[in-house]
């Protein structure tokens, strides 16, 4: 790989390595002790054809992001974010949840407030998290926490989209006690949305994001980037392309293996903000 190429996002990324562990088999030491009584030969024979029938049924497949993300097929943008594996158990908690707001449509500079309910007592430590889409787009993931019941936001004027939200109440070990029910909130003001068809590609393939405008941008409007890079925030970036409603770059060596998150910032002449979409994510194999 060439020393001067540049990953995908050029954000000023650290260097990025892959770590690949190689596992070592290990010998059960019960099957490799040797008995020097014939009786003992015989009873561990025994077993040992026991075990060979009981055995049988096959191994559980892995259910991991890292088996989809090898598949050759690419996977939607707005479904391949699965709940980690500890968030799908249900802890058994017999407790319930809700939510609702206080309006399903919030004007501009007004406030938003989701009041979630349980049916018992939480334990210590527990959290609430966030899963949700903004204009039919998947725009939170379980990535915002929090350990209050009562969230309260004000509608900036330039996050405006219709809006689905649900939460999951989880224990300090990740394990869901409830999910509330779903509900649906409109935020007025100027809005912009950003989409993937892919959050999985290999590289050679073409990462390709879609920005939709509610409203025509302004005249001298600047389009920004904003997220990270496997989990490390990146400075603001010029957008760096003319077609402002598709951007396309093909990824390289040196994009594998780094997880994107962008969110697209649409910035008046005078640099205060005029929309701002949701993040989307991909990651390169």
């Amino acid at each position: 790989m060439s020393q001067t190429e540049t990953c995908l996002f050029s954000f000023h990324d650290p260097p990025c390595t892959i770590e690949r562990r190689v596992g070592k088999s290990k010998v059960n030491p019960f099957l490799s002790r040797t008995f020097r009584h014939p009786a003992a030969i015989v009873v561990v024979a025994a077993a040992l054809l026991t075990l060979s029938f009981q055995n049988c049924a096959p191994q559980p497949m892995d259910q991991s992001d890292s088996t989809a993300s090898s598949s050759d097929d690419l996977i939607s943008g707005n479904s391949s974010y699965r709940l980690p594996p500890s968030q799908n158990q249900q802890f058994n908690s017999g407790i319930t949840c809700a939510v609702a707001t206080n309006a399903a449509t919030i004007a501009a500079n007004a406030n938003l407030t989701y009041t979630i309910t349980p049916s018992g007592t939480l334990p210590s430590g527990y959290k609430v998290v966030t899963y949700g889409t903004k204009n039919n787009v998947v725009d939170q993931f379980g990535g915002e926490t929090s350990t209050n019941l009562i969230l309260s936001y004000t509608n900036t004027g330039y996050l405006a989209g219709s809006y689905t939200r649900y939460f999951q109440i989880i224990d300090s070990a990740g394990r869901a006690l409830c999910q509330t029910n779903t509900v649906a909130v409109t935020l007025q003001g100027n809005g912009c949305t950003l989409s993937t068809d892919t959050s999985f590609i290999k590289v050679g393939q073409a990462i390709i994001l879609n920005i939709s405008y509610a409203q025509n941008n302004p005249t001298g409007a600047v389009l920004k980037w904003y997220g990270s890079n496997n989990d490390v925030a990146i400075a603001g970036d010029n957008y760096g392309q003319t077609n402002i409603n598709q951007w396309v770059s093909v990824s390289k060596e040196s994009d594998r293996g780094i997880r994107y998150l962008r969110r697209l910032v649409v910035h008046n002449a005078d640099g205060s903000i005029f929309c701002q979409t949701n993040n989307a994510r991909v990651r390169v194999d």
